[in-house]
């Protein structure tokens, strides 16, 4: 091999003038339905849905829940402002509707976080990931069904359009994810390269999985300083549908959404609405789940779950108290 190598150096010096990196040359390429930061991934590329859900588990009815803040704008991506993310929806983000456009891949980031496997990822709008040994680039292959809510397909130079709208133009959160990268190029329509400034880093390939895939022929009309209480252009299972601004906001499951039968969204997704309700503290929004307003309440306060869970509701069963492992 390392004669192999030596007489590689030697003609491409005698061909080209330079000395090439023979090590870069020679990284094997892999390819696969996910990512995994430390080992294996748990699931195969023919799995058919994770085990934490239920894949049968019945569509419909309209769930309520608190937020604790403020929110004076719809766009998530705005670096002015107070956006939904921002606006501290407790523990939600395992309903999904937070993420109006989908990330390239789902499973770590703050999009339908992966509850059985530390830092992984599995393709979302991407079908397939390649990557070298040393994590110098990564080519992700988009899913050609994928589409946002307005029917237009989702392509890789949405993906470019993407990164360099966040990276310049984006939140101080977004240009912190994609600091990591050097550039993107576009391979064909379905797929995208991200190159890194540095190898060896298992960890950076998920910055650019977790890249929110914005539609280009919304996004280069509109300001992002612009869009305040206008619902944008999404491609998730969830659309905004009511604003009452300062009180509330309604999500709306999409019902032809495209990604509906995926393996890693079977099971999800089930409420037919949501509608988030901003409180300015968490002693308000626990009053407004006495009351029956609100339908589910994450306790933090140790003092509270002992001794402020007496009222009617928890006595009758209407309330049911859960407690979860504090690995979970």
């Amino acid at each position: 091999m390392k004669h192999f190598e030596r007489l590689l150096t030697y003609t491409l010096i005698l061909l080209f003038g330079f000395i090439p990196d023979i090590h870069a040359m020679t990284q094997k390429t892999h390819k696969s339905h996910g990512l995994s930061r430390f080992d294996d991934l748990k699931y195969p590329a023919d799995f058919s849905h994770v085990e934490y859900v239920n894949p049968d588990a019945p569509k419909g009815g309209h769930l309520k829940i608190a937020a604790v803040g403020i929110l004076d704008t719809l766009n998530p991506y705005t670096p002015t402002g107070t956006p939904i993310l921002e606006a501290r929806p407790i523990n939600y983000f395992f309903l999904g509707f937070l993420g109006l456009n989908e990330p390239l891949m789902a499973g770590t980031g703050n999009y339908s976080v992966a509850a059985d496997e530390p830092k992984s990822a599995y393709g979302l709008i991407a079908e397939s990931v390649e990557h070298p040994d040393n994590s110098q680039w990564i080519t992700f292959n988009l899913r050609k069904d994928a589409r946002f809510h307005d029917g237009h397909p989702i392509t890789a130079a949405d993906v470019v359009f993407s990164y360099h709208f966040l990276k310049t133009k984006g939140s101080v959160r977004y240009q912190m994810q994609l600091s990591l990268i050097d550039r993107v190029e576009i391979i064909n329509d379905n797929s995208v390269r991200f190159y890194f400034k540095s190898s060896g880093n298992r960890e950076q390939l998920f910055s650019a999985a977790e890249l929110p895939v914005l539609p280009e022929h919304y996004w280069s009309d509109a300001s992002i300083k612009k869009a305040k209480l206008d619902p944008p252009l999404g491609s998730g299972p969830y659309k905004i549908t009511k604003v009452v601004p300062g009180t509330s906001i309604t999500f709306s499951r999409v019902q032809d959404y495209w990604g509906k039968d995926l393996p890693i969204n079977r099971g999800k997704y089930n409420f037919d609405q949501i509608t988030l309700y901003f409180y300015q503290d968490v002693t308000v929004a626990f009053e407004a789940f006495k009351a029956g307003t609100v339908d589910m309440h994450f306790e933090r306060v140790a003092k509270r779950w002992a001794d402020a869970y007496d009222f009617p509701d928890v006595i009758n069963g209407r309330v049911l108290r859960l407690k979860y492992p504090a690995n979970q």
